[in-house]
């Protein structure tokens, strides 16, 4: 016999859901969802320094309303927010290359972003679109990269 099992995205709706993770600033947080309208953040222990984009209309924000700067490796889009903490969100797309590609593109602009995270002033909303370019260098290059790009919009502490 089959149990009806609600579509994971009801049961969050209606229940909420837990997500409970590791970073370098904050021993731990919870991320519940409201109805599915909005994503609260509350803190537990330390303060969290960022959390992930992971809304569509979060990254169409950015794209349409945000600043951005480009380089042959990397754009980036920013736009202050009040959220008190830093939200990222990183774009690889499929012309980057297969899979292994595009996630060693990621891992390496998330590695660039742990360094340069504690240098940036204030809250804002980051999403980093990589370029064909990104998949050959390395997240110490990346990372000089960001520190320019943050330092022109004048970000940096």
């Amino acid at each position: 016999k089959r149990t009806y099992q609600p579509k994971k995205r009801h049961r969050q709706m209606e229940h909420g859901f837990v997500r409970e993770c590791q970073q370098e600033t904050a021993e731990k947080y919870l991320l519940a969802a409201d109805k599915g309208q909005k994503a609260v953040v509350l803190l537990i222990g330390k303060s969290l320094s960022t959390v992930t984009l992971n809304r569509n209309c979060d990254f169409r924000r950015l794209y349409y309303r945000g600043r951005s700067y480009t380089n042959p490796a990397l754009v980036v889009y920013f736009k202050k927010s009040g959220a008190g903490i830093c939200r990222i969100g990183i774009t690889v797309s499929k012309k980057i290359g297969c899979a292994v590609e595009r996630n060693r593109c990621k891992r390496i602009i998330r590695a660039a972003w742990r360094s340069v995270e504690p240098k940036i002033k204030g809250s804002y909303d980051i999403v980093f679109v990589s370029r064909t370019k990104t998949k050959y260098l390395k997240s110490t290059d990346i990372q000089e990269i960001m520190l320019d790009m943050f330092n022109q919009a004048g970000i940096l502490k």
